[in-house]
């Protein structure tokens, strides 16, 4: 695969020059880390080597590299483009039917199967009419466009049979040395991998032509003229071809897992987690199988090759069976993707990389000290095979000494995480744990497009391992109380709206550095607490314009009385400010300058409109729990009526949705530190 190429080595060169004007929009002349555009691929290459990929390697040995990643994921996830695409997929999902809110985003952000294969036989076209020249020739796709996976922006991988290319004697030729030996194992290959470099050089249909030739896989990169897509051209690995029609049967089996592939794919690319020198879309797609196996949803993969004819490639057995119905897959019936995608994240969420291995072939997890030849026959025999078709050459065993360990699904002795490096490992589980979080905060009246878009969208918090492991100690108590545990949550009782908060990491690191004095864990608790309640009231007063009366116990009597703490507010409004009001970020205004300006439009529009008109009263509580671990909101008629008793388009209810709505988006580090200590790049995380 395309992304399977790692780490390639490329002489010492200057910087390359970004270009000033914008350059049409191409993965190739696009830095993946920064985005500055470039006028070929030769040159964003050079660049991102130089100045991104030496710096990690840089930052690996001396244990740093954690935080700069998350603020470069941060810069980009705030950057125009992608906030102008969160704007496209927002109002995407506005129009879908409450439940299409995935197919709305997967629409607007992954290819078209149909336009995709018919750029495909273009492209085949055109690439046998230029090698025609040099003999016989057979075109197959794989990765991400034979699987059905391919996003806006994916390469097209190919692998090209060149056996029928006669060989030439190249003699000693400086390319020809540089060629990988081990991946090019004949002469043959490695003279067919020059000649067809150089006739996409000379031809006019291809553009952008640049060999990788000392990686794993040796690949040839360029670009097809007249669609402008990306060519990631293998002759030297069938095997890629195989691995293709397993993930491509199991995507066919059911819609959810394929809806499930692409959107963490779509996610670990805007985490940034795939790319050069990172996790490969092959692992990630290998982690998912795995999980699908923890949840009894598919086999393992020793199970899938009984009773099936050997296919042996390159001395690996690529034979299973997907099609009977014992092995189909099979996900229960009420289980949606959205669900399968939950499920995912808490799965991963505090798994052992360190001492684990993942082994799909076997279905299950095997800890990296027990896994043996003596243990694990059908490795054992692999690796000899392996050595047979290499004519007598030792197999490499599997790397088990690396951060991360994933087998590969049928060839055993290849991680496919062996190059993530331990700080990009943290990292990933950083970023596990940010989606698990939003995940945990969905509930039954959880608007699921909402989560999806923060899933994909939503800044990752900066790391304090000492605060976070002093909180634990506090947080820790309440775990075992579903209620509580519910943080971040919200539902509807008979009696009252409700919605809960808890801190998150983001924002105890920010009171933290706000008041580095404090270093009680519950005075930090305390001090956010106060914030939430203050800025509660300031929303309901400046963005909603309401009018507020107190209705409170005094807080002495209350601790007294070993009692929630907070306030309560009879609230009345007389003209609908809530509807239509927007969350999405802007890099010129805060969060609240944003939220401020609608409330000054909107009010402007409707002041004299009897349309948005409303007679809206009730009591808002907001309750802290004693420990200051977690805030409730609450919501009740006045007159002690059940909420119930409200319809669904109710101005009440509908206040409550885009209120609730309010508190999830707020950024409290903008609220909270100055601003010429907060980088103005990363003022929209949350």
């Amino acid at each position: 695969m395309a992304n399977d190429v790692e780490n390639p080595t490329a002489p010492a060169v200057a910087a390359a020059t970004p270009v000033e004007e914008k350059m049409p929009e191409s993965l190739n002349t696009k830095c993946s880390v920064c985005r500055l555009n470039f006028k070929s691929v030769q040159e964003c290459l050079k660049h991102e080597l130089l100045a991104h990929s030496l710096q990690k390697k840089i930052a690996a040995k001396s244990g740093g590299g954690v935080e700069s990643r998350i603020k470069a994921t941060n810069k980009f996830l705030n950057s125009k483009d992608k906030q102008e695409e969160r704007t496209k997929l927002h109002n995407a999902m506005a129009k879908c039917h409450k439940g299409q809110e995935l197919s709305g985003i997967l629409n607007l952000l992954c290819m078209n199967d149909d336009s995709l294969g018919l750029i495909f036989t273009r492209i085949q076209t055109c690439l046998e009419k230029e090698l025609s020249v040099l003999g016989v020739v057979k075109i197959f796709p794989f990765g991400s466009i034979a699987s059905r996976l391919a996003l806006r922006d994916s390469d097209i991988d190919i692998f090209l049979d060149a056996s029928q290319i006669p060989a030439r004697d190249l003699g000693q030729s400086p390319k020809h040395r540089r060629l990988n030996p081990e991946a090019m194992a004949t002469s043959q290959q490695r003279g067919a991998f020059n000649r067809i470099n150089a006739v996409l050089h000379r031809s006019p249909l291809f553009v952008d032509v640049f060999a990788i030739r000392a990686a794993r896989v040796p690949i040839i990169k360029c670009k097809h003229r007249d669609t402008g897509f990306s060519i990631d051209i293998n002759i030297s690995c069938p095997s890629s071809r195989e691995n293709t029609q397993f993930i491509s049967e199991l995507v066919k089996s059911d819609r959810r897992i394929h809806e499930l592939l692409v959107f963490l794919k779509l996610w670990a690319k805007n985490m940034q987690i795939i790319g050069r020198a990172n996790m490969t879309s092959y692992c990630l797609i290998t982690m998912v199988i795995f999980y699908l196996q923890q949840e009894n949803i598919l086999k393992s993969l020793q199970a899938l090759q009984q009773r099936c004819p050997i296919r042996m490639v390159q001395g690996v057995n690529y034979t299973f069976n997907l099609q009977s119905k014992i092995n189909r897959p099979k996900i229960p019936q009420g289980r949606s993707t959205v669900d399968l995608i939950k499920r995912f994240f808490q799965f991963y969420r505090g798994y052992n990389f360190e001492d684990n291995m993942i082994s799909p072939f076997y279905g299950k997890t095997i800890p990296k000290k027990d896994f043996t030849v003596q243990k694990y026959k059908d490795y054992y025999i692999q690796m000899l095979t392996i050595t047979q078709y290499e004519e007598g050459k030792p197999a490499e065993p599997i790397q088990l000494d690396r951060c991360m360990c994933v087998q590969d699904s049928f060839v055993l002795n290849h991680n496919v995480a062996r190059t993530m490096l331990p700080p990009n490992k943290k990292y990933f589980v950083i970023c596990l744990e940010s989606a698990a979080n939003i995940c945990g905060n969905m509930t039954k009246k959880t608007d699921i497009g909402e989560t999806l878009e923060r899933l994909l969208y939503e800044t990752i918090g900066m790391p304090n391992p000492t605060l976070e492991k002093e909180v634990a100690l506090v947080l820790k108590p309440i775990g075992s109380n579903s209620e509580s545990n519910s943080a971040n949550g919200n539902y509807d009782s008979s009696q009252s709206l409700s919605h809960y908060l808890s801190p998150s990491k983001a924002d105890l690191n920010s009171i933290a550095t706000a008041h580095p004095t404090v270093t009680d864990p519950t005075a930090i608790l305390r001090l956010w607490c106060e914030h939430y309640e203050s800025a509660i009231q300031k929303m309901l007063c400046e963005f909603y314009h309401m009018d507020l009366q107190t209705k409170d116990t005094p807080q002495k009597q209350k601790r007294l009385d070993n009692e929630e703490l907070g306030h309560s507010w009879q609230i009345s409004a007389s003209v609908d400010l809530w509807s239509n009001r927007f969350f999405q970020r802007t890099l010129q205004q805060t969060y609240w300058e944003y939220q401020l300006g609608q409330t000054e439009r909107l009010l402007a529009l409707r002041r004299q409109d009897s349309n948005f008109a409303v007679q809206l009263n009730a009591v808002l509580s907001v309750k802290i729990k004693s420990d200051y671990t977690s805030i409730s909101i609450n919501v009740s008629l006045p007159d002690g009526a059940p909420i119930s008793s409200l319809t669904k388009k109710d101005p009440l209810r509908k206040f409550f949705n885009v209120f609730r709505n309010t508190i999830q988006n707020y950024c409290l580090k903008e609220e909270i530190l100055p601003a010429e200590n907060t980088d103005k790049s990363f003022k929209t995380q949350t």
